[in-house]
């Protein structure tokens, strides 16, 4: 659905669609870890929306991967993969589908950081690693990807990538100002 970009607000920013009321994408909603509307798109911008919720009057419009990117995929694949925000349960990340250039945003349980922490060391914010997807709902848009290799499978995540020589996965500090690191 393409749509153009009218308005800014703290919350994201919002489009026409052509329907009865404006459509919003909030911050959540814009992929990547996109923090601030204006860094990401210019009101008179015409971008690719996909409607997320419809309440009421309220047009819910997001900009991510749909789950369905992830269907059909094998678990043993491994995926690029973003640390967006580490919180108490867990690590959110943006993970690539391997059909499409948006990103679908994925919470890595607590216990597979801590576990691959033990294996990898830190999980900082804006470090990369590889994580596969283990399902998807695409009714309700989820999609529930791990850090660890499935059963008998080939480790992934960061420290594979290297003995793998993908210098672009291997582990990177992120800048100082980008988060802390996660404490189990």
């Amino acid at each position: 659905l393409e749509g153009t970009v009218v308005s800014m607000a703290a919350i994201g920013f919002f489009v026409d669609v052509g329907a009865t009321s404006l459509g919003t994408v909030s911050r959540k909603h814009m992929g990547a870890g996109a923090k601030n509307p204006s860094d990401f798109v210019k009101i008179g911008q015409k971008v690719q929306v996909r409607v997320f919720s419809i309440v009421r009057d309220s047009l819910t419009l997001t900009m991510d991967a749909p789950a369905s990117s992830f269907e059909g995929l094998d678990s043993s694949t491994w995926l690029r993969a973003v640390v967006l925000q580490i919180m108490d349960y867990g690590a959110f990340v943006a993970v690539w589908p391997p059909s499409d250039n948006r990103t679908k945003d994925c919470l890595v349980p607590l216990a597979q950081i801590s576990a691959f922490k033990r294996r990898h060391g830190s999980v900082t914010v804006g470090q990369e690693l590889k994580v596969r997807c283990v399902s998807v709902d695409v009714a309700q848009d989820k999609v529930k990807v791990s850090v660890l290799p499935p059963a008998g499978g080939v480790a992934g995540g960061a420290a594979n990538a290297s003995a793998r020589g993908d210098a672009a996965l291997a582990p990177r500090s992120a800048p100082a100002s980008a988060g802390t690191d996660l404490v189990p």
